[in-house]
């Protein structure tokens, strides 16, 4: 099942109501990352997708570096023009606040892309 940003977001949403009615004091909105972390694992096509155009921009040659947001840009116009979509889906959806978490994870988990991407400090770190 593939779940829009927004579900993920109420879903989380809901599992902290849960927890702070077991007893735990945890803040009412999940984190950036706990956000990330659900609409990650419940959408695991747009980690493929934006690992393809990485790795396409990386064997390019015409890069050293590249940014995470261009590729989030291309991932939308990806799914509003390319993609098959269900008609009367609406526009496609991908929260900007994750992309130090894709372009950390890209480079964590594929040798190829390992300083591809430049980071700083995203929101949701400590």
């Amino acid at each position: 099942m593939q779940l829009t940003l927004d579900q993920a977001a109420q879903d989380a949403d809901r599992l902290a109501r849960v927890s702070r009615r077991a007893g735990n004091s945890a803040s009412t909105r999940p984190s950036i990352q706990e956000r990330f972390e659900t609409f990650h694992h419940a959408n695991p096509q747009i980690y493929a997708k934006l690992l393809e155009f990485a790795l396409q921009m990386k064997r390019s040659g015409r890069r050293e570096h590249y940014g995470v947001k261009a590729l989030f840009e291309r991932l939308r116009w990806h799914y509003d023009f390319e993609a098959q979509r269900t008609p009367g889906a609406g526009a496609f959806k991908i929260n900007n606040d994750f992309t130090a978490y894709y372009a950390r994870l890209l480079m964590e988990n594929e040798p190829e892309l390992r300083g591809f991407f430049q980071t700083r400090k995203a929101k949701g770190d400590g």
